[in-house]
């Protein structure tokens, strides 16, 4: 990763885009009042509640794999996400920040973060939540600022409250999730199947609301006990391991030969 500060290259071009349902109009002002002040420009997207016209979902394939078939929100939710893959594609930005309505954001961290060209530095997939502890590496310390930190996780961390993609990213995304087979964030997890690493910052610029959810509380409920899950879990999880261990490896292995080259 390129140690070039935001400051030595120019300013990439940054969409903000919030991910809202049309009618929730108290969701919107209520975000609306909370960027009062702020200097970036952002424009909420109408979320999808239906299939998106390219997403494959095969309902059988679900059930298999996740043990139910996704809700009517979840599908929404992915698809939602999935069109601003296209739309970033189709646009001229170099990368997009998108948001959900819930979240509060710490806007002087993000607008560091949207002027900081993440494509150059190799990162093209920058979250800036996640909802469960997994497996993690520290990969810089005092990044973007000198209070944060870039993590790299591994595992089911989940969470598309915001996040930080690049046009690189979005291709990358694009193709991997273009077919629907478990919640967005789940798929979007998957580095160990899309080759694109789960990057966060630590501390969270941004946290989420406790407020209900629009999608629904299914994905939560328990779904042990189905043989095609549990096969299908034990087989990502030997992944997940699997590609820690290799790269706790690596890492060893690279601060081993910077030791030995500072000491020669």
């Amino acid at each position: 990763m390129s140690s070039e500060t935001p400051a030595a290259a120019s300013r990439p071009t940054t969409g903000i885009r919030v991910i809202s349902m049309s009618d929730a109009a108290e969701r919107r002002e209520a975000f609306a009042q909370r960027t009062e002040g702020i200097s970036a420009s952002w424009s909420f997207f109408d979320a999808c509640t239906s299939l998106h016209s390219t997403l494959r979902y095969d309902a059988a394939e679900v059930r298999s794999t996740y043990g139910r078939e996704l809700s009517k929100g979840e599908i929404g939710c992915y698809s939602s996400h999935y069109a601003l893959w296209e739309e970033l594609l189709r646009s001229d930005a170099d990368q997009y920040l998108i948001l959900e309505d819930d979240v509060l954001v710490d806007w002087a961290m993000v607008d560091a973060l949207c002027a900081t060209d993440l494509g150059t530095r190799g990162l093209h997939y920058l979250r800036l939540f996640y909802k469960y502890p997994v497996r993690h590496m520290v990969r810089q310390r005092d990044f973007v600022s000198d209070r944060h930190q870039l993590v790299e996780l591994f595992g089911w961390s989940k969470g598309t409250q915001g996040y930080i993609v690049t046009r690189r990213g979005a291709e990358i995304l694009h193709e991997a999730c273009a077919r629907l087979q478990m919640p967005i964030d789940d798929q979007m997890d998957r580095s160990w199947v899309h080759g694109l690493p789960n990057m966060t910052i630590f501390p969270a610029p941004l946290i989420e609301q406790t407020l209900p959810s629009q999608i629904g509380d299914d994905r939560y409920a328990s779904k042990s006990g189905m043989a095609g899950v549990n096969r299908f879990r034990r087989d990502e999880e030997s992944k997940i391991r699997a590609m820690y261990l290799r790269e706790k490896a690596k890492s060893f292995i690279d601060r081993r030969f910077r030791s030995r080259g500072s000491a020669s």
